[in-house]
């Protein structure tokens, strides 16, 4: 990787989080850096090994199964995370395997979608009659990280570093597969490990950030970054470094920009993608 570019890209982003450190409630700088990490990282993956249809149907999955713990266990908290994440990882992993071997992914995509929103409607009704304690039926949908506790920001932190791990270390495996997975198996590749590996990975961060970001912001993360990187020619650590440092600029850029205009980040975040992708396919 070009040293220089890593230098401009990571030594300005470094200043960048110390300057909001000081003056900044400490919560709301690591949330914010945890979904620009864990989604800049993230997207990348999703990009390489071709899982749009999974990641469009993943929020609608996590937001079933985001509920059902709840309905569950009868309250928001960490017994519900847990199951939801134990759960979520389960069902997700399970989906990826069985249809990433379909030839008709759009199908796939839409049978998910259908069930998985059909499911949601039942569990939202009655979790609404039930009410239970910890939960805003709002940051579900529209997601506000400046309501995190000091403990859920620590813990979308602990998400976003082992989100960002787990791919840097597999990165180049999981390229070999998207490309040529006759060859990676060929090659000693464990292909069903890596796969179960990028599948686990989608379900941790949508269900595990699906109160921080909301509902409707994680299509946007999921996908966003990795598209408006493609259209810069640069090579594959390149341009993951520069998915993950624009995501996280973005996100920490937003929280500014929230608490001078006193709206939610995650409207802002979208928002920011959006003139992000527009200025770069301007450029091209």
């Amino acid at each position: 990787m070009n040293k220089t570019l890593y230098l401009v890209s990571i030594l300005p982003l470094l200043i960048y989080i110390a300057i909001l450190m000081l003056i900044v409630e400490h919560s709301w700088v690591i949330t914010m850096l945890s979904i620009g990490l864990a989604y800049g990282s993230l997207s990348y993956l999703i990009s390489i090994r071709k899982l749009y249809y999974l990641a469009e149907a993943s929020p609608h999955i996590a937001l079933f199964i985001f509920t059902l713990s709840i309905i569950i266990t009868g309250f928001y908290g960490l017994e519900s995370f847990l199951l939801s994440i134990t759960i979520g990882i389960f069902t997700i992993t399970l989906l990826g395997l069985t249809t990433g071997k379909t030839r008709d992914l759009d199908k796939s995509l839409s049978l998910l979608i259908g069930l998985s929103s059909s499911f949601n409607v039942l569990a939202l009704y009655s979790l609404l009659k039930t009410n239970p304690r910890g939960l805003s039926f709002t940051t579900i949908f529209i997601g506000d990280p400046l309501l995190t506790t000091t403990r859920e920001a620590y813990v979308s932190l602990a998400i976003a570093l082992f989100t960002l791990t787990t791919i840097t270390v597999t990165l180049r495996e999981q390229l070999i597969i998207s490309i040529d997975r006759d060859f990676a198996k060929i090659s000693s590749i464990k292909t069903w490990l890596y796969d179960s590996l990028a599948y686990a990975t989608l379900a941790i961060n949508t269900i595990g950030l699906l109160r921080i970001t909301g509902f409707i912001l994680q299509h946007v993360l999921a996908l966003l970054p990795s598209v408006a990187i493609s259209m810069i020619k640069k090579s594959l650590w390149e341009s993951y470094l520069l998915t993950i440092v624009s995501t996280t600029y973005i996100a920490l850029a937003s929280l500014n920009v929230s608490i001078l205009l006193g709206v939610p980040p995650s409207g802002i975040i979208g928002l920011a993608y959006i003139v992000y992708f527009i200025i770069i396919y301007l450029k091209r």
